[in-house]
Order: C-alpha cells, then structure tokens, then sequence
C-alpha cells in the first residue's frame, strides 16, 4: 500500500466564481508550462523516441458534498481542488518522498511550481499531509479538509496535537519516518521565493 502526498492550503472557491475566472484561472495554469508529460516510444526502426506532451489544464465543478468544488487537471504532476474553505493539490510524490527532496535539485522547482500554483490562486502556504495509511496525517486530510474545515481551523488543531511545523525540509529525517507514529507535520510559507 502506498501513501499519497497532498497539500492542503490556505486557497478557496471565491464566492459565485463566473466562467470567466475560471477560465482565467485556466489559461494561467497552462501558461505556467509545468504540465508537460514525457512519452517514450519505438519509432518504425526500433529507435526509441521521448515526446513530451503539453496536457491542456481543463476545470470542473461539482457540488455533490453540499458545496461547490472546482477541480482543475491536465497533463501535469498537480491536481487542484478549491473547496470553500480551502484548496488542496494532490501530486504523484509519495508522502516519503517529501522526507528526500531536500537532497534533491528537484525540490527547487517542485517549490517554486506549488508556490505558483497557490499563488494563483491568492493563497500563501501549504501543510502537507497523507492518504491512507498514515495514522494522524490521514485524519486531517480525510476527516477534515475533505469534509471542507476551514484551513486556518485544521491548522491550529495540527498545531495542538503535533506542536510547531517543520518548515526547513532539511530537518526532516527520512530514516525516522514511521507512518504508523507520526508526531510532527510540515509547512511551506514560502516566504524566501515570494
């Protein structure tokens, strides 16, 4: 069983968004250009050929939970929803690979595309959470921002149960990593990129 990593944030539905912001919303999320995926082939000489492929970001709304949900997708590692009270973007990172990124010049980009992402639409920070399997990371994620808690409310109750956020991936310690006994949780206010 494998445990997904999201992010929840301090993003939202506006009230009453008009086709207009979304579309808006849509063409700046292509225009960041971090939607490519990458397509390995066998041409008709048996060479292998890598395409990339520039998915368009489309949206979508639902309001089957009560409330509006917008969910923007495409070709890219992210996928965004905006509920009324916050926003989260699952990725196809592993919640244990958030533990290596500072070893990795990938976690440059990756911060700097989420920070686009949550900039775009009037956030300014990030707490990181897991799927299944991940005894109190799980909770937040599952019980509370899907059940659309207000982010600021989900914060302050990870605070009182787990105590002050990392925030320098640096000090995370992969080798320590127990989902089963998770006692400290990460943010990202991205105060050095903005």
């Amino acid at each position: 069983m494998s445990t997904s990593l999201y992010a929840i944030s301090n993003i939202r539905t506006p009230e009453n968004p008009s086709f207009q912001y979304l579309k808006e919303k849509t063409e700046a999320l292509n225009a960041f250009n971090f939607g490519n995926t990458f397509k390995t082939y066998s041409n008709e000489n048996g060479k292998l050929i890598t395409k990339t492929d520039a998915g368009s970001w489309y949206h979508e709304s639902t309001n089957e939970n009560g409330f509006l949900e917008i969910s923007f997708n495409g070709g890219s590692s992210y996928d965004i929803t905006l509920m009324p009270n916050l926003g989260y973007i699952s990725f196809l990172l592993k919640y244990k690979e958030l533990y290596g990124l500072y070893k990795d010049s990938y976690l440059t980009k990756f911060r700097k595309e989420l920070y686009q992402i949550v900039n775009l639409f009037g956030g300014s920070e990030v707490i990181f959470l897991a799927d299944n399997g991940c005894d109190k990371l799980s909770y937040y994620l599952e019980l509370m921002a899907w059940k659309n808690i207000p982010y600021q409310e989900i914060k302050q109750q990870m605070i009182n149960d787990l105590g002050k956020p990392i925030t320098n991936y640096t000090l995370l310690n992969e080798s320590k990593i127990s989902y089963k006994h998770i006692t400290e949780f990460v943010m990202d206010d991205f105060l050095d990129i903005s």
